[in-house]
């Protein structure tokens, strides 16, 4: 989990145990339901880190063919850039195009 996500799920648990304990000691109903907000929210946040997380760790051979698939010719020359419109890959009606690949590899540079 990224430093700002953890950050943001250890605050909303603290106000979570704050909040339960005004609940608890002045009977203060409010003050429970924000703490049982803040408790669904910060485990609400983590379920979507961890799918975010295995998301990009699923990209990672997609973005690494890509980018094998681009480099220079053993002879020095550059290769040109492939359209994303061509199909890189495909069996019956599951086709893989260029631009799959470098959506994949682009999702994974844009990540924090």
């Amino acid at each position: 989990m990224q430093s700002d996500d953890l950050g943001l799920v250890e605050r909303l648990n603290d106000e979570a145990e704050r909040l339960s304990g005004h609940s608890i000691d002045r009977g203060n109903v409010d003050a429970g339901i924000a703490s049982n907000l803040a408790s669904e929210a910060a485990a609400a946040i983590e379920r979507r880190v961890a799918e975010r997380d295995e998301a990009r760790e699923a990209l990672k051979p997609f973005a690494a063919l890509y980018t094998e698939s681009m480099r220079d010719y053993p002879d020095g020359t550059a290769k040109q850039g492939r359209p994303d419109d061509r199909q890189a890959w495909g069996f019956n009606n599951a086709n893989l195009m260029w631009g799959d690949f470098r959506r994949a590899r682009q999702a994974l540079k844009d990540a924090p």
